[in-house]
C-alpha cells in the first residue's frame, strides 16, 4: 500500500483530493505494478487497454512506427505521469500507438473499473480527469498540426513557436535531448542540426545544447505562411 499511496501522491490525476483520500482510496484500489527494462515494449499498437497506467520511475515513449521504419514519439510519459486515460471509457479500449520504455521503468496499473467508480464518488477527481483528457486532445491537435507542414523549416518553427506560447518566455529550455525532438517532429537528427543552424546563421534564433532564445518572432510566423 505504501507504493500506491506514494505513487498516487505523486500523479497529478490525485492532486485534488486530500491526502486522507488518497490514502482511503489507496487501500481499496485493485492495482499491480510491472517492471520493463530499458527498450522493452509495453504495449503494441492495438492491444487491448482495461487499465489506466502510473509511471512510478522510469520513462515511456509512445510512438508511431511505419511500415517504412519511420518512427513518430507523439508523447515521453516520465514518474508521475499516467497514460490509457481516454481509453477507460473508450468503446473500443485498444492503444492507438506503441508504447515503449527509454529506460528501465515501473508502472503501476489501475483498474478500469476502479477509474470510473472514482469518477462517480469524487467530483475533483472527475474534474482533474477530463482536463488530463483536454490536454491530451491539445497535444495531438497540435502534433497533427505539426505534421502537416510539409518542410523541416516549418516543422521546425512551428515547435518553437508551441513551445514559445507554452513557457511564456524568449529563452525557451528543453526538456528532451535532440535526438528526442527530431523523433518528435518526424525528422532526421541530422536535418534538425542543420535547419537549427541555419536558422542562427539567419538571425532567427541562437541556441546551445539545453536552451533555444527566440530573436526574430516574426521570421518563424512568416516561414509558416510559406
Amino acid at each position: 500500500m505504501e507504493l500506491v499511496l506514494k505513487t498516487l501522491s505523486s500523479c497529478p490525476l490525485f492532486s485534488q483530493l486530500t491526502p486522507q483520500e488518497r490514502q482511503t482510496i489507496a487501500r481499496q484500489l485493485r492495482s499491480r505494478t510491472r517492471e520493463y527494462d530499458e527498450g522493452q515494449v509495453v504495449a503494441f499498437e492495438g492491444d487491448e487497454c482495461n487499465s489506466l497506467g502510473i509511471v512510478v520511475r522510469g520513462s515511456i515513449h509512445i510512438q508511431r512506427i511505419y511500415e517504412s521504419g519511420k518512427l513518430l514519439t507523439i508523447e515521453t510519459f516520465h514518474a508521475g505521469d499516467s497514460f490509457g486515460e481516454a481509453l477507460v471509457f473508450s468503446g473500443e479500449g485498444r492503444y492507438p500507438a506503441t508504447l515503449t520504455t527509454k529506460e528501465a521503468s515501473t508502472v503501476l496499473y489501475l483498474d478500469r473499473e476502479d477509474i470510473i467508480r472514482l469518477c462517480e464518488q469524487y467530483p475533483r477527481f472527475l474534474q482533474t480527469f477530463l482536463r488530463t483528457l483536454s490536454d491530451r486532445i491539445l497535444l495531438l491537435n497540435r502534433k497533427i498540426k505539426s505534421l502537416s507542414y510539409q518542410s523541416v523549416r516549418q516543422k521546425v518553427a512551428n515547435f518553437i513557436l508551441e513551445e514559445q506560447r507554452r513557457q511564456q518566455a524568449d529563452v525557451l529550455v528543453l526538456g528532451i535531448a535532440r535526438h528526442e525532438l527530431a523523433d518528435s517532429l518526424g525528422i532526421p537528427r541530422p536535418s534538425l542540426s542543420r535547419e537549427l543552424i541555419a536558422m542562427k546563421e539567419d538571425g532567427w534564433i541562437d541556441y546551445d545544447r539545453k536552451t533555444i532564445r527566440v530573436l526574430d518572432r516574426p521570421a518563424l510566423e512568416q516561414s509558416l505562411k510559406q
